[in-house]
């Protein structure tokens, strides 16, 4: 019976690991040795020159992003907008790329930036001089021009606009001295309701958000109270081990730049969770391993998810533009399943279930973790929907191996979660590494006791 188990587990995490490698090779990636080579192409073209060593940088915009998805969703598409890309040179120059798109520059006034051109010569001399580096200039028309003089060298600001369909628009602005171009910029320009519904609706999830803050505050005192309740009557506490966890939460936290109160929430969550737990003889704390797998599930739930919503007529996010490092990716992995597991898969059930049972505090959990990680989906309930079907999940792992293996199903899936949607994190490598690890869980692991 346990090999026919195995047999079928490894089938079901072959075809898991299969499915999201495939939908890795379709992931936004950035080649960072091509963007270099690119901001050099873009200078070269204008007459300058990239000296020096050469920084990238990524920037996340998910409001435009999620607003601009919505506004395809309306007419029956699919359209994910590419994160933006900065290339800055340390002895001048910096040019910013949305996916192939040029969209920043920004360079040192050449030593001779050439005649000061008359308002009426500068629209032809821009749409020569840019025809290589902005692809369709000529659908742009210029809306305005500025000028002002400055150290008898005269700056013109020119400002180009594109409408774009369902409402939406471009801004390409481009600022010249004498003739030079100088800097750079094309802006999208939502429509105001696509605009207005995505951030309604994050405004909406965060009101909710603190609504979970506030029950599992209360679940808080409440663990506090049993903690001083143990401490009264003597009972041997692990303080050293609570101690640990805080710390490794609190300075998780202040490294990735939470707020100072939120990172001493989920540091004292975390401890007198541990406290708790470790104080009743009957409570298991469980292994790590076993939750490798279900990370690895629930990572492909997470991205099945907004095409699964599709098929019932409504809207989720497909992208989560994130400019973070792979070392932030990691890091804020670790600190959600550091900081709210122990929580969530261990001090609130232990605390509720003798009131409302098992089921009951368990479900109560993985509410308010969904409530905390929900998405501006259309309509509202499906913001919670996947992602509750996800911490429900890790209470039923917790139930089966214990609260620590939820831990590690939580890290394995926050990590990869955060990673698919990181250009810079090598989302394959991480993949590759926990598939051999959880192939090695499941052949290994012996049967329980």
């Amino acid at each position: 019976m346990r090999r026919g188990w195995q047999h079928a587990a490894l089938a079901v995490l072959a075809a898991v690991a299969g499915w999201l490698a495939w939908r890795g090779s379709h992931r936004e990636v950035l080649d960072q040795a091509a963007a270099v080579a690119r901001a050099r192409a873009v200078l070269g073209e204008l007459g300058g020159e990239a000296a020096g060593e050469a920084t990238v940088r990524l920037r996340g915009e998910p409001l435009l992003a999620w607003a601009w998805e919505r506004a395809w969703a309306e007419r029956g598409a699919v359209a994910v907008l590419p994160s933006v890309f900065t290339v800055s040179f340390r002895e001048g120059g910096e040019v910013g790329f949305r996916g192939s798109q040029l969209v920043e520059l920004r360079r040192p006034l050449p030593a001779d930036p050439g005649e000061n051109l008359p308002a009426y010569l500068l629209e032809p001399h821009l749409r020569r001089k840019l025809k290589g580096i902005v692809a369709d200039l000529a659908s742009f028309s210029l809306a305005n021009v500025a000028l002002r003089e400055e150290g008898g060298l005269r700056w013109k600001r020119a400002r180009f606009s594109k409408e774009l369909a369902g409402g939406w628009g471009e801004e390409l602005v481009v600022e010249v001295a004498g003739s030079a171009v100088v800097a750079l910029r094309r802006t999208l320009v939502p429509e105001a309701s696509d605009m207005g519904l995505v951030v309604g609706r994050v405004s909406e999830l965060v009101r909710a958000r603190w609504l979970a803050l506030l029950a599992l505050g209360l679940a808080l005192a409440g663990l506090l109270v049993s903690c001083l309740e143990g401490f009264y009557v003597r009972l041997r506490l692990p303080w050293g081990k609570a101690a640990m966890v805080g710390l490794a939460v609190f300075f998780l936290g202040s490294a990735l730049r939470h707020g100072q109160l939120a990172t001493m929430f989920w540091a004292a969550a975390a401890a007198f969770s541990v406290l708790a737990l470790g104080g009743e003889s009957t409570t298991a704390s469980g292994r790590l391993a076993p939750g490798v797998p279900l990370g690895l599930g629930l990572v492909a739930w997470t991205l099945l998810w907004p095409e699964l919503a599709q098929l019932l007529g409504a809207w989720v996010p497909r992208s989560s533009q994130s400019g973070a490092t792979l070392w932030q990716v990691a890091g804020e992995a670790a600190f959600r399943a550091a900081g709210e597991e122990p929580l969530l898969r261990g001090g609130v059930p232990w605390l509720l279930a003798p009131f409302v049972g098992a089921l009951g505090a368990y479900g109560f959990a993985a509410f308010c973790g969904a409530l905390l990680h929900p998405l501006p989906a259309v309509p509202l309930p499906l913001a919670l929907a996947g992602e509750f079907v996800g911490q429900a999940a890790l209470g039923w792992l917790a139930v089966r191996q214990g609260w620590l293996s939820a831990v590690a199903a939580r890290g394995v899936w926050e990590l990869l979660r955060g990673a698919f949607f990181a250009p810079a994190f090598p989302w394959q490598l991480a993949l590759a590494f926990l598939a051999l690890v959880a192939f090695g869980v499941l052949l290994w692991t012996g049967p329980r006791r």
